[in-house]
């Protein structure tokens, strides 16, 4: 699934018009909350397993699995998505060092998302959650409430509540 999604992320990656409606089919599979909604509860199982893991006495450290990995890709996706597939990467102007905390942020912003896919709303008016959470769970939200439904002409209203 990362390989899928870094596919379109990458910078050289350039889609022909055709290759660009193809591709929102497939992206469009990736962005109904119901998926979004199974992902949040593979993180909490896989978070569960790490937890027993640990030794009594010890801090509890930040856990961070593979859906945190594919959330932070999800959320660029829909932005790039939003754009059209229109690259417009910060990447290719920053130093390799400014990159890789750029990403290490996006990943560190997925770990505080909520545990619950329902209860990422709640996160925009938390005074809790740091800005870069909040910039994610707009990506998330934004590719599943308003992306999905125009991608593929699916009613996701009832599913919002």
């Amino acid at each position: 699934m990362v390989r899928f999604i870094d596919m379109f992320l990458l910078p050289q990656s350039t889609l022909s018009d055709q290759d660009r409606t193809m591709a929102l089919k497939d992206v469009s599979c990736l962005l109904p909350p119901s998926f979004l909604r199974l992902l949040f509860q593979y993180r909490r199982l896989f978070r569960t397993i790490a937890a027993k893991d640990l030794r009594p006495g010890f801090a509890v450290p930040t856990t961070v699995c593979w859906v945190d990995i594919i959330l932070t890709k999800l959320g660029d996706l829909s932005a790039l998505v939003a754009t059209d597939f229109r690259v417009f990467s910060s990447e290719e102007t920053l130093a390799n060092v400014l990159v890789v905390r750029q990403r290490e942020g996006r990943l560190k912003a997925a770990t505080q998302l909520a545990d619950n896919w329902d209860l990422v709303p709640s996160l925009l008016t938390s005074d809790r959650t740091s800005p870069a959470a909040k910039r994610l769970a707009v990506q998330l939200l934004f590719g599943s409430y308003v992306l999905y439904p125009r991608i593929s002409g699916t009613n996701v209203g009832r599913d919002f509540l």
